[in-house]
């Protein structure tokens, strides 16, 4: 149990957000929430966004604490930001219960929300109830040990976001499992066969079609079948019971309230998920089925599919758990395909009227602490990429019908507003304001630059189509309804094409400007989504959904004889402006105060240590951990206490992230010896790279007072992708001095300087790699040893340690991937994601002088191979275990075998930059 906490501990600094250290924060008290808001944004109204999202929160307490039976303890802080171009929220109980929102609305709008924040808060607020809960034994517990009693936190991942998606669902009517999306996710499973096992769901590191979203969609439909078969009080049952008891005994509780394990549940909610799915896929058979043919077997996320002007190309983006965002050309006369360009693209590609130029918005890193949408422009001729913003928060650019202008939505800390960029001047001209509209998208100019279709979310949550008139400044509904109406789409004679989900299935519809009439153009099993016009007017380019993902089919229109449906009721915008949400908050009453980190970071909890080894046999201790509510300040401190060696130990660190470089220190005492260090790293993090200076200070008195300081660099543009076992591409450098003299304390003169280069290279086999590392180390001054450092000269199956002045260690390897496994143990905490191998040749030697060091002689050698299984553990802590076997071929010695056991940090730089919740 003490290494499961202190694994929780370290995934918890890995994950621990940073601030922007130039906010200022307030706080707004409530009864049961603490709100804290900063003053980002160029906007005055923060203070009233506060007092709305302390009503929602108000609202989900009283809501869910009745419907859950437990309400939390203390107040639950809530943390406001608007950081990042997409919408996301997280929440954690460690070390107390924190819950943060980004305010970023969605703009993919698959699923209705009739208000995006009462859902976020609903969702993530289930999260703190669920895993705050305490009852019976642990109830006790926690009240001596504190917070760290949480055996609800270790609940796999499809029940923690069933709760959270079954209770946004059940308390706003709307949500995922009411949705179209959900449906047609569940669908496509039934039509393929592809229904995943339980253990499958357990994790959001699945790389398997959908990734991330599987814990949720699954989870979600599970315990709604639970509510529906056996009633909601059951569901609620297990929750409590499991936070009664010992954690991680799942099915025995779900016997006690259900008479079956989750593995029975799991066959029977198969079997009547597929009878149900399977009537609603014979209702949609009943009718005749639009005919295609499929452009793409990408799967994933394919998007935005556009003809070129003269019709025989298409440019496309794909973005899937094998490589990078990527812009793609498709001949359609050879069907050839070709990558153009790799790079974080975040909106819907346009193409320009003359052919020669792609506009969209790429993502990136601000001030290492913002991740903002700004407008690019890609030249299909020259193949360069230029930047058209910076720091704008754009969204779903498209060209006019002139080549020179693009309208485009942007997003002013939630004021959003259509705009037009003039290319050849760089100005930006504002043609439509927010209007008391909640958001814009999807902006399309007409053929003739007259009128522009766009899809509006209104106050009242609805997502319709509108019409705006540039030239009388009319805006027009053309839609009002609960439908979700998304990426309108001109044709050449009059047509308006767009998607809808009007009869709970989302497929192409078309309304004719001049008669005002509309047409279902598609009737698919799954869904049918971005429609694009051909020029000739005669092709209509669609995504069609499968258990796969996402792929591009086209398919003939025959105007003459298309589907007419009943006119979608219209309304003025005015009728709008009056109806009112029939939830309209009332007033709540709040304290208004600065933020103080000195409240909120006295520790939670404590922990008993107790270890043991040869040497110092038994001992004892305690561990802590605390930060405030802005994760501003943490620390870690932990002692022990050796009996039989009467000795003791002490140790302390601390983050200080309170402003820009960021700060650590650390202490250990032993036995009157110590060692004191600070750090100051200067970070810098874009997409394309990552680099950090880092200057530090360690003093250290044992059998020699010692005084280091070190300056380091690093850089990194190595990517990975969530099938990679390797980072595929780009290098990664870092150089490192360390100075020891009497001006740092010192009693001893050395010098250090260490670097190392590695280059990642793609194979033709996906996702096997070539591996490249070199390493320089020069050491002078006195006792190189044991001070220098034994991991320079590191040749695998050698004991040698580094302790002359020159060393080289040069090394080739190739990783390649043996199997995917993506499978649980049952319900057990551990999750097997892949096993991969590396063959590998180490090179090595260490010399007093620069010219021995180049000669061939005397160089250590080794080949061998490695095995290695990736895992993750309590569902989230990525753990690799790797043996190895090397044989020295210069020496006269018997292969040597290895194991070892590696937290997976590039399986955390890779969550670190994905949202935590949808």
């Amino acid at each position: 149990m003490q290494l499961i906490i202190l694994l929780t501990i370290v995934n918890q600094l890995t994950f621990a957000p940073k601030f922007d250290p130039n906010l200022k924060w307030q706080k707004l008290t409530t009864a049961h929430f603490n709100v804290y808001f900063s003053n980002h944004g160029i906007l005055k109204n923060n203070e009233e966004i506060a007092k709305m999202v302390t009503w929602y929160c108000e609202d989900a307490h009283r809501k869910l604490t009745s419907f859950m039976g437990y309400a939390p303890y203390g107040k639950t802080n809530v943390i406001i930001g608007d950081f990042y171009d997409y919408p996301t929220g997280w929440a954690t109980t460690f070390p107390q219960n924190t819950i943060f929102i980004n305010l970023a609305l969605p703009k993919e709008l698959k699923v209705y929300y009739r208000n995006w924040l009462e859902h976020l808060i609903l969702h993530e607020y289930t999260h703190i109830l669920t895993m705050d809960m305490v009852f019976g034994l642990n109830k006790y517990s926690r009240k001596i040990f504190g917070r760290i009693i949480t055996p609800n936190v270790l609940l796999p991942l499809f029940l923690t976001e069933g709760y959270a998606i079954y209770n946004e669902t059940k308390f706003t009517k709307k949500g995922r499992l009411n949705s179209s999306y959900y449906q047609m996710i569940m669908r496509a499973k039934i039509l393929d066969n592809k229904i995943f096992p339980l253990d499958k769901w357990v994790t959001y590191e699945l790389a398997e079609f959908p990734g991330g979203e599987t814990p949720y969609f699954y989870g979600g439909s599970f315990l709604y079948y639970l509510a529906e078969e056996y009633g909601e009080e059951k569901i609620i049952k297990f929750v409590q019971n499991h936070s009664k008891g010992f954690p991680l005994f799942f099915n025995c509780y779900a016997k006690r309230i259900w008479q079956k394990n989750f593995f029975k549940l799991w066959h029977d909610f198969k079997i009547q998920t597929i009878k149900k799915y399977q009537s609603q896929i014979n209702e949609l058979q009943s009718k005749p089925l639009t005919p295609y043919q499929k452009l793409t077997t990408i799967g994933y996320y394919v998007n935005s599919p556009i003809y070129a002007p003269d019709g025989q190309k298409i440019y496309f983006t794909s973005q899937s758990s094998h490589e990078q965002t990527t812009l793609w050309e498709l001949d359609l006369i050879t069907k050839k395909k070709k990558s153009l360009l790799k790079a974080n693209i975040s909106s819907p590609i346009r193409i320009s009227p003359d052919g020669k130029k792609i506009v969209f918005c790429i993502r990136d890193y601000y001030n290492n602490f913002y991740y903002y949408d700004d407008l690019y422009l890609f030249e299909l001729q020259s193949k360069k990429l230029k930047r058209l913003t910076q720091k704008m928060r754009t969204a779903d650019p498209c060209f006019f019908s002139s080549n020179d202008k693009i309208v485009f939505v942007k997003n002013e800390f939630g004021e959003y507003s259509i705009n037009v960029l003039e290319l050849s001047t760089g100005i930006i001209t504002t043609i439509l304001e927010s209007n008391d509209c909640e958001q814009y998208l999807s902006p399309c100019p007409s053929p003739d630059g007259k009128k522009l279709a766009l899809i509006i979310r209104t106050p009242e949550g609805n997502i319709d189509l509108f019409i705006y008139d540039l030239v009388t400044e009319w805006l027009i509904p053309i839609t009002h309804n609960t439908a979700l109406e998304l990426t309108p789409c001109w044709s050449q004679n009059n047509y308006l094409f767009f998607v809808s989900d009007l009869n709970k299935v989302f497929n192409i519809y078309a309304y004719n400007i001049k008669n005002e009439a509309f047409y279902q153009i598609t009737n698919v099993l799954t869904g049918a989504f971005a429609p694009s016009i051909a020029p000739n007017n005669q092709e209509l380019l669609f995504l069609v959904y499968s258990s796969k993902g996402y792929d591009i089919c086209y398919t003939k229109i025959n105007y003459d004889s298309l589907y007419s449906i009943s006119p979608i009721p219209e309304k003025t915008l005015d009728t709008y402006k009056t109806e009112k949400n029939s939830s309209e908050p009332d007033t709540i009453y709040g304290v208004l105060s600065n933020y103080s980190s000195i409240t909120s970071l006295f520790p939670k909890f404590w922990l008993p240590l107790f270890t043991y080894n040869q040497s110092d046999k038994w001992s004892y201790g305690a561990l802590t951990y605390g930060s405030d509510i802005l994760f501003k300040h943490q620390y870690l401190f932990y002692a022990l206490y050796k009996k039989p060696l009467n000795k003791s130990l002490i140790h302390f660190e601390y983050l200080l992230n309170c402003f820009y470089p960021e700060v650590s220190m650390r202490f250990s005492y032993q036995n009157n010896n110590y060692l004191l260090g600070i750090n100051s790293c200067f970070p810098y993090i874009k997409n394309e790279y990552r680099f950090s200076f880092t200057v530090s200070y360690f003093y250290e008195k044992k059998n020699l007072q010692t005084g280091t300081i070190k300056f380091a660099y690093d850089f990194s543009n190595a990517k990975t992708y969530a099938y990679s076992i390797s980072p595929e591409h780009g290098r990664a450098f870092s150089l490192c001095i360390k100075s020891r003299n009497k001006l740092w304390k010192s009693a001893i003169t050395q010098t250090q300087l260490i670097g190392s280069y590695k280059k990642f290279i793609n194979l033709p086999l996906r996702h096997h790699v070539f591996v490249g590392k070199f390493i320089f180390a020069y050491l002078w001054g006195q006792a190189l040893y044991p001070y220098g450092n034994s991991e320079v000269i590191n040749i695998r199956g050698s004991t040698d340690t580094f302790n002359m002045h020159y060393g080289i260690n040069l090394s080739l390897e190739y990783r390649f991937p043996i199997i995917w496994i993506e499978r649980g143990v049952g319900l057990s905490p551990i999750f097997f994601k892949n096993i991969s191998g590396n063959l590998f040749c180490d090179l090595g030697k260490e010399s007093n002088s620069l010219k021995d060091l180049l000669r061939t002689d005397k160089t250590v050698r080794s080949i061998g191979g490695e095995l290695t299984i990736r895992t993750l553990w309590f569902y989230e802590i990525p753990l690799n275990f790797t043996i190895g076997t090397a044989w020295l071929i210069n020496r006269k010695k018997m292969p040597e075998y290895y194991f070892k056991c590696e937290y997976d940090f590039a399986t955390i730089f890779n969550r670190s930059k994905a949202p935590s919740d949808n």
